[in-house]
């Protein structure tokens, strides 16, 4: 009877227009992973197991850097401003604000391009110089582009976001495929390719998002800094390790062996993408929600978590099943090494359905302090876990080392959750 009707609750939820903004974001993510998939079964042929494992030590360092470079603001400024856009007055300083840091922070990349040997010798040495530095000026542009992104989110403009995303990925694909009919396919080529979008990436969304077109005082611009630090000084920090933690296995396995074994962990990483994607797609229309969540729907939220989660798990259980014949597939018979990767992976993400959205309900009460010490305590187990597990192991390893700590991870969460729900007075007795 419990079960019938949390999934008629599931089934009301579907019909909301969260879910609807979700499913938008999560077609757009979908199309944009089928056409990288275009690329990568390409690549993967093309380049061999060692140069896409480089290629993807370059992607790994635009990972990183973008989403350490965020911070944390596209989040603050949708708790800030997504509630009071019609007092632009109110709005126009955190817009600037964050903009302002934006620029700031990209010229700190442009400055680590002045250590690009350095960085080579601590991943590997200097035969990834060139896939280092061509990711640090990608992620330059896309580190600045992290603001269009969130504006949009502020103002609920998922369709624009889904349409943009999709126009990039295609232009990508378009790029790469010319490459393909021309006989020019190397990891410099590609690597040319990915710098090249990330610039009109930056240009158009630059043009594209709506202007406050108000003039504000540095008093209000300052006034607004000082509401940003506020709430995001917890989340600078959670989303550092997030980032790092994001991009680390790929870094690491570089590090501890070859760009070969990186190759085969990057196929793997590279078929099971959509998993986040599918977070992600959550993740971006669900935290305005969820900021604004009145206190007797809080449990009532979980519960539709766990109940979706669980079923979600299940409906994606067969590509565990099938990981064999599709890592043949998309990447070839030289990457069969990179099956078992695929499958740990694929049971590790989908666990993660579990956790990223209960852990909005942290931000509702304005504590990403606490969230902040989950990533702490998350992020010392896995590097742990890594470095035990990767050196022997490789690829393999770091898939389990992820398995585990994403286990880790919701015990600790649901543990968290259910102490500050207690304390709130929403579950059991509040503490006096």
């Amino acid at each position: 009877m419990n079960i019938n009707k949390q999934f008629k609750n599931v089934l009301k939820l579907a019909n909301t227009r969260t879910a609807r903004s979700s499913l938008i974001i999560f077609a757009a993510s979908i199309f944009a992973a089928l056409l990288s998939f275009v690329v990568a079964y390409f690549a993967s042929r093309l380049l061999g197991p060692s140069d896409y494992g480089r290629l993807a030590i370059a992607n790994a360092i635009i990972a990183i850097v973008v989403g350490v470079t965020d911070f944390g603001l596209a989040t603050t400024l949708v708790k800030h401003t997504s509630h009071r856009l019609e007092d632009r007055l109110k709005t126009a300083p955190f817009f600037q604000t964050v903009f302002c840091i934006e620029l700031a922070l990209g010229l700190l990349i442009l400055i680590a391009c002045l250590f690009t040997n350095q960085i080579a010798d601590l991943l590997g040495g200097q035969q990834l110089r060139i896939p280092i530095l061509a990711g640090l000026l990608t992620a330059f542009f896309l580190s600045i582009n992290a603001y269009t992104n969130a504006v949009l989110q502020a103002y609920g403009k998922f369709k624009t976001m889904a349409i943009l995303n999709s126009a990039f990925a295609a232009l990508r694909t378009g790029l790469f495929l010319l490459l393909v009919a021309a006989s020019m396919v190397t990891l410099s080529t590609t690597l040319a390719v990915n710098f090249s979008v990330a610039v009109v990436v930056l240009i158009v969304g630059l043009i594209i998002i709506p202007r406050t077109r108000v003039k504000t005082s540095w008093v209000a611009k300052k006034h607004a800094a000082v509401e940003i630090f506020h709430f995001s000084m917890w989340l600078v920090l959670s989303f550092v390790i997030n980032s790092i933690l994001a991009r680390l296995d790929i870094l690491m396995i570089s590090k501890f062996t070859n760009p070969e074994e990186v190759g085969y962990y990057a196929a793997a990483l590279q078929l099971s993408s959509f998993m986040p994607l599918l977070l992600a797609s959550f993740s971006t229309v669900l935290i305005p929600k969820v900021t604004s969540l009145p206190d007797d729907e809080v449990i009532s939220y979980i519960k539709k978590v766990l109940t979706g989660g669980v079923l979600a798990i299940i409906a994606l259980s067969p590509f565990i099943l099938l990981s064999d014949p599709l890592i043949h597939l998309a990447f070839g018979a030289r990457f069969s090494q990179s099956t078992q990767i695929f499958q740990i992976l694929f049971i590790s993400y989908a666990l993660v359905l579990l956790v990223n959205p209960a852990s909005f309900i942290f931000y509702k009460f304005n504590k990403p302090k606490l969230l902040t010490a989950v990533n702490l305590i998350t992020a010392s187990t896995q590097v742990l876990l890594y470095i035990i597990f990767i050196p022997n192991m490789h690829g393999r390893g770091a898939a389990i080392a992820l398995l585990l700590n994403t286990l880790i991870s919701l015990v600790v969460i649901y543990g968290l959750l259910y102490r500050l729900l207690r304390k709130q007075g929403i579950i059991g007795v509040p503490h006096a």
